[in-house]
């Protein structure tokens, strides 16, 4: 019983580990995006002054 009740903890450990990382490199890759667009951005309102 102990056993059976240790390796479900172990499989949720991972899944969840495994969830974790997922989201942060969601939020790396949002991020990246976001500091791409915005620089897009910037450059592009100096092309329309100039």
């Amino acid at each position: 019983m102990t056993n059976a009740l240790e390796d479900t903890n172990r499989r949720s450990f991972i899944a969840f580990a495994l969830a974790a990382s997922t989201v942060d490199v969601a939020i790396a890759d949002t991020s990246a995006a976001n500091a791409a667009s915005k620089a897009s951005a910037t450059e592009n309102k100096k092309h329309q002054h100039a």
